[in-house]
Protein backbone atom coordinates (compact mmCIF):
# COMPACT_ATOMS: atom_id res chain seq x y z
CA UNK A 1 0.00 0.00 0.00
CA UNK A 2 2.62 2.23 1.03
CA UNK A 3 4.56 2.22 -2.24
CA UNK A 4 1.09 2.54 -4.10
CA UNK A 5 0.58 5.94 -2.70
CA UNK A 6 4.45 6.99 -3.00
CA UNK A 7 3.59 6.07 -6.99
CA UNK A 8 0.55 8.18 -6.59
CA UNK A 9 2.54 11.15 -4.83
CA UNK A 10 5.35 10.90 -7.59
CA UNK A 11 2.64 11.00 -10.46
CA UNK A 12 0.66 13.86 -8.81
CA UNK A 13 4.04 16.22 -8.13
CA UNK A 14 4.91 15.05 -12.08
CA UNK A 15 1.10 16.30 -13.75
CA UNK A 16 1.85 19.60 -11.12
CA UNK A 17 4.86 20.29 -12.72
CA UNK A 18 3.93 19.70 -16.12
CA UNK A 19 1.11 22.35 -15.38
CA UNK A 20 3.19 24.55 -13.86
CA UNK A 21 5.41 24.69 -17.35
CA UNK A 22 2.61 25.29 -19.42
CA UNK A 23 1.34 27.94 -17.27
CA UNK A 24 4.64 29.33 -17.66
CA UNK A 25 5.20 28.56 -21.49
CA UNK A 26 1.20 30.80 -21.79
CA UNK A 27 2.57 33.67 -19.47
CA UNK A 28 6.25 34.01 -21.12
CA UNK A 29 6.12 32.64 -24.77
CA UNK A 30 9.19 32.26 -26.29
CA UNK A 31 8.21 34.58 -29.27
CA UNK A 32 9.27 37.95 -28.63
CA UNK A 33 7.15 40.42 -26.55
CA UNK A 34 7.40 43.35 -28.65
CA UNK A 35 6.18 41.25 -31.78
CA UNK A 36 3.38 40.27 -29.64
CA UNK A 37 2.60 43.75 -28.11
CA UNK A 38 2.10 44.91 -31.76
CA UNK A 39 -0.20 42.17 -33.19
CA UNK A 40 -2.37 43.12 -30.16
CA UNK A 41 -2.81 46.33 -30.96
CA UNK A 42 -1.47 48.16 -28.40
CA UNK A 43 0.70 50.96 -29.01
CA UNK A 44 1.79 54.43 -27.50
CA UNK A 45 4.36 56.60 -29.86
CA UNK A 46 7.29 55.36 -30.23
CA UNK A 47 6.55 52.20 -27.77
CA UNK A 48 6.99 49.31 -30.56
CA UNK A 49 10.15 50.87 -31.87
CA UNK A 50 11.17 50.80 -28.21
CA UNK A 51 10.38 47.73 -27.06
CA UNK A 52 11.43 45.46 -30.11
CA UNK A 53 14.64 46.65 -29.70
CA UNK A 54 15.44 46.35 -26.35
CA UNK A 55 18.45 43.77 -25.29
CA UNK A 56 19.01 41.87 -22.29
CA UNK A 57 22.81 42.69 -22.21
CA UNK A 58 24.52 44.88 -24.30
CA UNK A 59 28.00 45.33 -25.60
CA UNK A 60 30.67 46.61 -23.40
CA UNK A 61 33.50 46.20 -25.75
CA UNK A 62 34.44 47.42 -29.33
CA UNK A 63 31.21 45.22 -30.14
CA UNK A 64 27.97 45.70 -31.39
CA UNK A 65 24.06 45.82 -30.47
CA UNK A 66 21.79 44.33 -32.29
CA UNK A 67 18.82 41.89 -32.39
CA UNK A 68 17.50 39.91 -35.13
CA UNK A 69 14.01 37.89 -35.28
CA UNK A 70 12.58 36.13 -38.31
CA UNK A 71 9.05 35.64 -38.83
CA UNK A 72 6.82 33.11 -38.42
CA UNK A 73 4.84 31.60 -41.47
CA UNK A 74 2.74 34.68 -42.27
CA UNK A 75 1.57 35.77 -38.49
CA UNK A 76 5.00 37.03 -37.10
CA UNK A 77 6.80 39.68 -39.08
CA UNK A 78 10.91 39.76 -38.75
CA UNK A 79 13.05 42.48 -36.85
CA UNK A 80 16.10 43.81 -37.48
CA UNK A 81 17.81 45.90 -35.04
CA UNK A 82 21.13 47.70 -35.10
CA UNK A 83 22.62 50.19 -32.23
CA UNK A 84 19.25 50.45 -31.01
CA UNK A 85 17.56 51.54 -33.43
CA UNK A 86 14.71 49.79 -35.46
CA UNK A 87 15.91 49.18 -38.82
CA UNK A 88 13.59 46.58 -40.54
CA UNK A 89 10.07 45.65 -39.61
CA UNK A 90 6.12 45.59 -40.24
CA UNK A 91 5.91 48.98 -38.84
CA UNK A 92 8.45 50.86 -40.99
CA UNK A 93 7.27 48.56 -43.59
CA UNK A 94 9.99 47.54 -45.39
CA UNK A 95 10.00 44.02 -44.75
CA UNK A 96 9.22 41.68 -47.67
CA UNK A 97 8.78 38.06 -48.66
CA UNK A 98 12.42 36.09 -48.60
CA UNK A 99 15.29 37.37 -46.97
CA UNK A 100 14.86 40.78 -45.38
CA UNK A 101 18.47 42.10 -45.24
CA UNK A 102 20.44 45.02 -43.53
CA UNK A 103 23.38 46.54 -44.73
CA UNK A 104 25.90 48.35 -41.92
CA UNK A 105 29.04 49.85 -42.79
CA UNK A 106 31.68 48.74 -40.22
CA UNK A 107 33.73 51.55 -40.23
CA UNK A 108 30.67 54.16 -39.92
CA UNK A 109 28.85 51.54 -37.91
CA UNK A 110 25.79 53.46 -39.76
CA UNK A 111 23.04 51.12 -41.76
CA UNK A 112 23.62 51.93 -45.65
CA UNK A 113 21.11 50.07 -46.82
CA UNK A 114 17.78 47.82 -45.93
CA UNK A 115 15.64 46.08 -48.41
CA UNK A 116 13.51 42.54 -48.69
CA UNK A 117 14.85 39.91 -51.80
CA UNK A 118 11.92 37.21 -52.74
CA UNK A 119 13.65 34.82 -53.05
CA UNK A 120 11.34 32.08 -54.00
CA UNK A 121 10.46 33.88 -57.08
CA UNK A 122 13.72 35.15 -58.06
CA UNK A 123 17.11 35.70 -56.35
CA UNK A 124 19.17 37.36 -58.98
CA UNK A 125 18.98 40.48 -56.99
CA UNK A 126 19.94 38.96 -53.82
CA UNK A 127 23.09 37.41 -55.25
CA UNK A 128 24.41 40.82 -57.09
CA UNK A 129 23.28 42.92 -54.00
CA UNK A 130 25.96 40.81 -52.26
CA UNK A 131 28.19 40.82 -54.41
CA UNK A 132 28.72 44.24 -54.64
CA UNK A 133 28.83 44.33 -50.88
CA UNK A 134 32.33 46.30 -49.73
CA UNK A 135 34.22 43.83 -47.54
CA UNK A 136 34.13 45.99 -44.64
CA UNK A 137 30.30 45.26 -44.69
CA UNK A 138 28.12 43.76 -41.53
CA UNK A 139 25.08 42.09 -43.40
CA UNK A 140 22.10 41.06 -40.90
CA UNK A 141 19.65 38.57 -42.35
CA UNK A 142 15.88 37.94 -41.35
CA UNK A 143 13.55 35.66 -43.18
CA UNK A 144 9.92 36.09 -43.45
CA UNK A 145 7.34 33.51 -44.78
CA UNK A 146 9.79 31.20 -47.12
CA UNK A 147 13.54 31.32 -47.85
CA UNK A 148 14.47 27.74 -47.97
CA UNK A 149 13.21 27.41 -52.03
CA UNK A 150 16.08 28.61 -53.26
Amino acid sequence: MARKLGGSKMMLACVCLLLLLLLLHQMYPRSAPAVRVAQDGVEAPGMIEDLLCILEETCKSKGYNYRVASGDGMDIFPVICFDKKLVMSEEKQNIGRGLNIAFIDNKSKTVSKARSFDTFQDDAELIEALQNTPDHWLIIVACYDECAQR
